[in-house]
């Protein structure tokens, strides 16, 4: 009788301990009730850099009558703006069109208040385009600066 109760109170401590062991922890690869191993990398780094591209706007703007008029002259003044940026050094690719409009408005003139109202200007076309343009070369800023101003844009 004394063995039956020894064998079954190694049993009942099994028992509890294989419900108390944190099995979650055990890594089976390993005879360890340890975490697993684990590294932490903690790690920062800071640097400050001057631009290395910079961008530019260019436009043109012309009033007329003729809608057509208008537009050959946005067109021609634009074309001599892109071939001197090409000729500067700028890629094709660095250039690309932001915005080109035409529209019907009324020629500006000065109001003046008298009775009765004249009738506002005569309709005019106004046309324009815009490029955007990529330096890529900082240094070259001051003097992109100083060919589109020659250039009228």
């Amino acid at each position: 009788m004394k063995k039956f109760l020894n064998l079954v109170g190694i049993i009942v401590i099994l028992t509890a301990l294989c419900l108390l062991i944190p099995w979650e922890h055990v890594n089976w690869g390993k005879i360890s009730i340890l975490p697993a191993s684990t590294i932490t990398v903690t790690g920062e780094a800071k640097q400050d850099l001057t631009s290395q591209i910079a961008n530019f706007s260019a436009g043109v703007t012309a009033t007329n009558i003729d809608k057509q008029t208008a537009v050959n002259e946005v067109n021609s003044a634009m074309e001599k703006i892109i071939k001197s940026v090409k000729d500067f050094g700028i890629e094709e690719k660095d250039i690309q069109t932001q915005q080109v409009s035409v529209y019907q408005t009324k020629e500006d003139r000065p109001e003046i208040m008298i009775y009765p109202p004249r009738p506002s200007g005569k309709d005019v076309w106004q046309a324009s385009n815009s490029i955007s343009i990529k330096l890529r070369n900082i240094d070259q800023a001051s003097a992109l600066t100083d060919l589109l101003q020659q250039s009228n844009a």
